[in-house]
Parts: C-alpha cells; structure tokens; sequence
C-alpha cells in the first residue's frame, strides 16, 4: 500500500481489522511526504491493532522512535526451522543468528565465535543503532555428559555480556543489539 499525506496533520492510525503490507514498515508521515507505513516519532502517535499485523519485509522503528505498537490479541512471527549447528568449532553464522532458533549435540565441550562485527552489521537490511533481536541456542547434549557449548566474541568490535556457556541439556536466550553501523559494533546480551 501507499499513503499519501495530503494534510497538515500528522497521522495517528488504528485498525480493529488488522493490517498488512510488502515491502518495509517504515517511519513517516510527514506533510506531503509518500510513505509506507505509519510514524511512531512522535509520542502522541501510536499504531493500533485489534486484528492481526502481517509484514513482509522489515519493520522499522528508527533510533528516535518514542511512540508505541499497541497489539491485542497475540504476537507472532514466523520460525523458520532451526539451524542445526555442527558439532565443531566453526564460527556462527549471521543467518544462524537471524534463523532466532538453533541447536546443537556437542560430543564434547565446544566454543564457537559469533560472526565478526562487520558480518552482523552487513547482515541487517537498513542497519541502524540500538536494532536488536534475540536468538536462542540449545544444547542437546546428554544431562550429566559435561559437553559445554561456550560462544565466543568474533573479530572486530563485538562486545559479550552475560555468561556465555551453555551446559548440557540446557539453553539460552541471547540479545544481539548494533552499538555502531558505521564502525561496526555489536553487543550481545545473554538474557535467560
């Protein structure tokens, strides 16, 4: 879809129907401007949904973004199948990283070093600061076996928070968020 804004005004929109879109969910909705999409720059302005919010595409909120998506009812995103991680110390991927789902049936302890900066970075569409996702590793290893998996910080200016060994039998949560786009930083969380 498109929407001009003919206005003055900003726009403030709300669907109890759901809405839909290909392409990119982006902010703007300044005077006069053709956009896709709906801006949340603006505090007083929030996307509404009662029905359901289907995107093909990405869905952006840039770093100065401070209104809200309001949905009621459920969430949800699409999972593709999990990456299979093999059983060795070859680096992550981004796509393993983007896939949110991996596991892994370590034979013995592993480490595995994250993709560098630069490859996080190159791997967003439209990268901007503070972007983040969460992607989740489990380890299919026999309780009791001791066969860790330990992710490791790649080349360049990755930065890890949290621990970051996985024991047997267990899983963990990660948040990957871009500190730097030009210079590529990255900062990955262990949140669970």
């Amino acid at each position: 879809f498109r929407i001009i804004n003919t206005g003055t005004d900003f726009l403030t929109s709300s669907s109890d129907l759901g809405f839909c879109a290909t392409g990119s969910v982006e902010a703007g909705d300044r005077y006069g401007e053709t956009f896709w999409g709906f801006n949340l720059n603006n505090p007083a302005h929030t996307l509404d949904i009662n029905g359901g919010l289907c995107v093909t595409g990405s869905t952006i909120l840039g770093t100065d973004a401070t209104g809200s998506v309001n949905v009621v009812g459920n969430f949800f995103v699409n999972q593709a199948t999990e990456a299979t991680l093999a059983d060795n110390a070859d680096a992550l991927t981004i796509a393993q990283m983007l896939g949110r789902l991996a596991k892994i049936t370590p034979t013995t302890s592993r480490s595995k070093a994250t993709p560098t900066a630069a490859q996080i970075v190159a791997g967003i569409t439209l990268p901007t600061v503070d972007q983040a996702w969460d992607f989740t590793v489990i380890n299919l290893a026999a309780g009791g076996s001791g066969n860790k998996l330990t992710l490791t910080a790649g080349d360049g200016a990755v930065t890890l928070v949290g621990s970051m060994e996985l024991n047997d039998a267990s899983s963990a949560t990660f948040r990957v968020r871009l500190t730097n786009v030009d210079s590529e930083a990255v900062t990955i969380y262990r949140i669970s």
